[in-house]
C-alpha cells in the first residue's frame, strides 16, 4: 500500500506473502512457519529485506509520471511512452481498453507499481537507505536524484491517520472545553465537545472513502464502512 500525505512525500507498507495462499489449513500454516525460520523462502521484506514499512521520498520526474497514469494521459517523452506501451501489452487487450477506463487505470496503475517495486523497471528504480540519527532527529531529506529513495520507518505512517493524532486531538478538546467553559456553562462545553468529535470522526470517514475511491479506481459501493 503506497500511502502519499505530500506530492513528494508518503509512506510504503509491502505486505507481500512469501507462500503461495493465504488461506489454508493449520497444518500447511504451520509447514510455512517453518520454511520461514529456516530460511528456505524469500524474506517478507521488500528487495529481500525484513523491512516491511518505508517512509517514501519521490522526485519530481516519478511523481511526473505517476500522475500521468492516475489521470490516464498521454506521456510527454518518448521514454516514457515506450515504457507505458510496454506495460500496456501486459495488462488488458487493446479492445477492451476503451471499454472501462476506471478498470483499464487501475490495471496499469497495479501494473506500474508492481513491476517498480519489484526492481524489474529499468527507466525507474529505488535506493532503500537507513535513517541516521541525524535524519531521524532533524527530518532530512534525502536526495532523490537518482530515483526515488525507500527509508525504514516503523512509526511515521500512524501521523497519515486519525488513529496517529490522539495526543493532538486531546489537547485541542481540553483547549475546546476550556474556551467553551468560560465563556458559557461546563453542560453545553461537554455537548460541543461531543457534537465535534462526532462531526470530525464522520468527515474523517467520508473524506477518507471518497478519496479511496477516487484515488484507487474504485466503485463506492465496494467500500464497506
Amino acid at each position: 500500500m503506497l500511502l502519499l500525505d505530500e506530492k513528494c512525500h508518503g509512506y510504503y507498507i509491502h505486505g507481500k506473502s512469501v507462500h503461495s495462499t493465504a488461506d489454508t489449513d493449520m497444518e500447511e500454516l504451520n509447514n510455512c512457519l517453518k520454511k520461514e525460520t529456516n530460511d528456505l523462502v524469500p524474506r517478507r521484506g521488500l528487495a529481500d529485506t525484513n523491512q516491511q514499512i518505508f517512509e517514501v521520498f519521490l522526485n519530481l520526474e516519478f511523481r511526473k509520471l505517476f500522475d500521468q497514469i492516475q489521470s490516464n494521459t498521454q506521456p510527454d517523452t518518448t521514454r516514457t511512452l515506450q515504457m507505458m506501451q510496454r506495460l500496456s501489452s501486459q495488462t488488458l487487450p487493446l479492445l477492451e481498453s476503451n471499454k472501462n477506463e476506471k478498470i483499464t487505470v487501475w490495471k496499469q496503475m497495479q501494473k506500474f507499481l508492481k513491476t517498480f517495486l519489484d526492481s524489474n523497471l529499468k527507466e525507474y528504480s529505488f535506493n532503500i537507505k537507513q535513517k541516521t540519527f541525524i535524519e531521524k532527529i532533524a527530518g532530512a531529506i534525502p536526495d532523490t536524484s537518482k530515483g526515488p529513495v525507500f527509508m525504514n520507518d516503523q512509526n511515521g505512517i500512524i501521523y497519515c491517520l486519525l488513529y496517529g493524532l490522539e495526543t493532538h486531538l486531546m489537547v485541542f478538546y481540553i483547549s475546546l472545553y476550556t474556551a467553551l467553559d468560560y465563556w458559557t456553562n461546563p453542560v453545553l462545553a461537554g455537548f460541543t465537545i461531543w457534537a465535534v468529535d462526532k462531526l470530525l470522526c464522520g468527515l474523517r470517514i467520508w473524506l477518507g472513502e471518497k478519496n479511496i475511491a477516487i484515488k484507487g479506481h474504485l466503485d463506492s459501493k465496494y467500500l464497506l464502512g
